[in-house]
């Protein structure tokens, strides 16, 4: 058991106690147990610095740190200048179970093995424990991002390594932490270092993969990952951060084909599932399958921002914004608060008719810096949407502006100006969409549309008729078609053309008969027009403007004054009280004898708008009948200045003042009305009374 030819050794082998060369028998031969049964059978008296020493010894090789702890420090007045007495103390500390639960130990044994050293630089596994505590120390300083700290253990653990493994064996461990710490460069060149001493193996060539990654060498760091790979390396770390090379390169298939090795070694691995999730959404446009992904990386655990916003962003591309909307809400909760964030949830929200709630999200997205086209063109659309054209116009020229000239921006633009009534600018927009391609009913409708209320009906008949020739056959088109053929003094073929249409089984709306009524009241006739007013009426249209029509076209028939005034009265009831249906009421009333009843009507008409000849002949007319001939007077001299009732206002200034026998005066009139409606004086019964209260 001793070296016999090392005559130092064995003298002092020689020179121990009976007992002492036991427990060093016993110590060559591992048993560690039985050292510990003999010393602590032994009484306290026999016990001494170097059998305790011992004891403490078994104890360290035993796994009974603590206790070779205790024994070591009731020794510390007499070993703490002892090299080995430090060695053990060191060894206790570092190889303690309580060590992984108590950092102050390792610091601790750095002490010792510092003092061990100290006193006998050439102290046995001294310097080789000393560097495996420097190399622990520098890991737990990197876990304490005391990165400053960490790289001067790790250096000074290479500064211990006497021999090539050890040199090898510490290099590598600074190399990790540059790399670790994306300092590649310094990394690089410790990997470069190890590898002239001779280390060609799985994790250098593995390590030096991740740096040249870092050092963005992407083709060279897959050569190297490829090595390790060759060199026995299979599990899903390596095909992962190859698949995130050949990402960087925007090779994806190879990127999909080793993510996918990494997933069959390792079905679970949430980084890789992520990873082809994210390939799938932004590369091969296939949301379905990155959804897959995505929800198993869900169910292994995973429920942070990032799965939250990325499963979120997935639906709303798949147009599923009921299911999107919770997930992103959910990141949200987490602590996202950025401008992706919110135009996410806006994008959902205005899809789910919660479009001001989904404004608000787009504008607080625009407060946090995003001002590109998605966001301006969405802002712009819905607040079109919302009847907001004023507001939707800066935003769509800003997407415009950003780059974006599509055939959506153009129209969507041009639709934007015609709702501001700003038609010339919005045929510009609409030409541009057709020059790009944009070939649809829509456009042309909405072409036509400005080229009609610019009046240039027959270039917007030309386009509302290739609108109908792509397909479009509604109400809006025909009723258009209708409305430029009437300004083109086209109207029977209007009406021929609401015609065929209101036959149809779309087509008897109430609407499309109103508009009939319209053209035949504007046709004068009335008959027809009453029919479709009437139609309109039974389909269901009961408002101001219907009853105000059907009492307008009634009140062209004497025996049908009554059944007008009932409409003018629902008219009424339905809130109209402007001059001209308080004018039609007294015009009726009037006509009907009524003369009291019509003054009422006459004289609020007048009060709305005091201009209105036609209002003060007639109020003139029933003040005279009722016999209050001075109003009557008073009003039609009025009237007579402005002359637009010539011939009439005189000859109801004659039969006025031949109502109060000043006939001289009454001639006069009757003269100037003569001289313009003679004619109809002369066919009239009603205007002959006036005469003959002349002559009389």
């Amino acid at each position: 058991m001793i070296n016999i030819d090392d005559e130092e050794l064995y003298q002092s082998f020689a020179n121990k106690s009976d007992l002492e060369k036991e427990l060093d028998i016993l110590h060559k031969q591992d048993k560690n147990q039985d050292i510990i049964n003999i010393i602590t059978s032994l009484p306290k008296e026999d016990l001494n610095y170097d059998i305790l020493g011992k004891l403490a010894r078994a104890y360290n090789n035993n796994n009974q740190c603590e206790e070779g702890l205790k024994v070591l420090l009731s020794l510390k007045d007499d070993g703490e200048n002892d090299s080995i007495w430090n060695f053990r103390v060191g060894y206790s500390y570092y190889y303690s179970e309580k060590a992984k639960e108590n950092p102050e130990y390792l610091e601790e044994a750095k002490k010792y093995f510092e003092k061990c050293l100290e006193l006998n630089p050439n102290e046995p596994d001294g310097d080789t424990l000393l560097r495996w505590v420097y190399s622990d120390l520098g890991n737990r300083k990197l876990d304490e991002e005391k990165n400053d700290e960490a790289l001067e253990y790790f250096q000074k653990a290479r500064d211990l390594a006497k021999d090539t493994n050890d040199i090898i064996a510490t290099e590598s461990e600074l190399a990790w932490a540059y790399d670790f710490l994306r300092e590649y460069e310094k990394a690089y060149e410790y990997l470069q270092n190890i590898i002239s001493l001779g280390r060609d193996d799985i994790w250098v060539n593995s390590e030096l993969g991740y740096c040249l990654g870092g050092l963005e060498k992407y083709k060279e760091a897959i050569e190297k990952y490829e090595k390790s790979v060759e060199l026995g390396r299979n599990d899903s770390w390596v095909y992962a951060r190859l698949g995130d090379l050949y990402k960087e390169l925007e090779k994806y298939d190879e990127a999909l084909e080793n993510y996918q090795k990494g997933l069959e070694i390792d079905s679970e691995d949430i980084y890789i599932l992520c990873e082809l999730a994210w390939i799938y959404d932004n590369i091969k446009n296939d949301c379905k399958k990155g959804l897959e992904y995505l929800e198993k990386t869900k169910n292994l655990g995973r429920d942070d921002i990032w799965i939250n916003s990325e499963i979120g962003w997935a639906y709303n591309h798949l147009n599923k914004y009921d299911k999107a909307l919770p997930y992103l809400e959910k990141a949200k909760g987490l602590g996202r608060d950025d401008e992706w964030i919110y135009f996410e949830l806006g994008y959902s929200l205005v899809r789910l008719d919660k479009v001001k709630e989904g404004l608000e999200y787009y504008e607080k997205a625009l407060e946090l810096g995003k001002d590109d086209i998605p966001l301006n063109g969405e802002l712009g659309y819905w607040l079109d949407h919302l009847g907001k054209y004023n507001e939707a116009l800066p935003y769509l020229e800003k997407s415009k502006k950003l780059g974006r000239d599509d055939e959506w921006i153009n129209t969507e633009t041009g639709f934007c100006l015609n709702r501001l009534e700003r038609y010339d600018e919005a045929l510009l927009y609409f030409e541009k969409a057709v020059e790009l391609g944009k070939n649809d009913e829509w456009v042309y409708s909405e072409m036509a549309f400005s080229l009609k209320k610019l009046k240039k009906y027959d270039k917007a008949l030309e386009y509302y008729q290739k609108a109908e020739e792509l397909g479009r056959n509604d109400e809006w088109i025909v009723s258009e078609i209708a409305e430029c053929l009437e300004n083109m003094g086209r109207t029977e073929e209007a009406i021929a053309k609401l015609k065929s249409f209101v036959v149809t089984e779309i087509g008897n709306t109430d609407s499309v008969n109103s508009q009939i009524a319209y053209l035949y009241g504007r046709m004068n006739n009335s008959e027809e027009a009453l029919k479709y007013l009437y139609e309109a009426e039974k389909l269901g249209r009961n408002d101001i403007w219907l009853y105000s029509e059907i009492g307008w076209n009634l009140s062209g028939e004497p025996e049908k004054y009554q059944e007008a005034l009932e409409y003018f009265q629902k008219a009424i009831e339905l809130g109209r009280d402007d001059e001209w249906i308080n004018g039609q009421i007294g015009f009726a009333l009037s006509k009907l004898g009524k003369n009291k009843e019509a003054v009422k009507y006459f004289e609020k008409a007048k009060f709305i708008n005091p201009d209105n000849e036609w209002i003060s002949y007639h109020l003139g007319s029933c003040y005279r009948k009722l016999g209050e001939i001075q109003k009557a007077i008073d009003i039609l001299k009025v009237s007579k200045e402005k002359g637009e009732f010539r011939g009439w206002t005189e000859l109801e200034l004659a039969w006025c003042y031949a109502l109060i026998d000043e006939k001289e005066k009454a001639h006069e009139y009757l003269k100037e009305a003569d001289s313009y409606i003679g004619g109809e004086i002369a066919n009239s019964s009603e205007l002959k009374k006036i005469l003959n209260q002349l002559n009389n």
